[in-house]
């Protein structure tokens, strides 16, 4: 919709700005010109793209005018599956999630959100993502217990020396571990 929109925009703005300064519209329809232009443009594509590039670049102007899948109700589901997810791990603990995340197909939480598991990047993403917080996977994972600070979320120890965050927040004290649970702001990035 937004697309077609736009187009109308484009053309509205072109034409109408040349009518208000007397132009005569009948200059703008060069034939044999659309054709040398338009004909050179999709000869270029042709020439610089494989077979597999050129199918994918008619699909996406298909797409161009379709109807976006990323509706209100998609993103709704979404969430509540997150909630629900984050929820049962509260209730069942971290082992009981691990078997969930690691076979979501056979997950409980997942089956009742059949449209999630159809999109596997968000299933990847989100499956990952958790992985990697709980205990013994991941870097944030492997960290758990001597490394994570208190209320960190998972982020890890390394987060809080990256240069960027030490530019912004000088822990009161040394920069060993664990780190201070009060750091004063000193400077903002900008």
């Amino acid at each position: 919709m937004f697309a077609i929109i736009g187009i109308v925009i484009v053309f509205g703005a072109i034409v109408g700005g040349y009518l208000m300064e007397r132009g005569n519209l009948m200059v703008l329809v060069q034939p044999a010109e659309l054709l040398i232009i338009g004909g050179a443009a999709l000869g270029s594509v042709l020439i610089a793209n494989p077979l597999s590039i050129i199918v994918r670049i008619g699909k996406g102007l298909i797409g161009v005018f379709m109807p976006s899948r990323f509706s209100k109700g998609f993103y709704l589901d979404h969430l509540k599956m997150l909630n629900e997810l984050f929820q049962y791990a509260r209730k069942h603990g971290a082992v009981k999630l691990e078997a969930d995340i690691e076979e979501p197909n056979k997950s409980e939480v997942f089956k009742k959100y059949p449209k999630f598991p159809s999109n596997h990047h968000a299933l990847h993403f989100v499956c990952d993502t958790v992985a990697e917080a709980l205990p013994g996977h991941g870097h944030a994972g492997r960290a758990a217990g001597r490394n994570r600070p208190q209320g960190s979320g998972g982020a890890g120890r390394d987060v809080w020396r990256h240069p960027a965050v030490l530019r912004i927040f000088r822990p009161s004290g040394n920069l060993t571990w664990p780190r201070p649970t009060k750091p004063r702001l000193i400077s903002t990035v900008v």
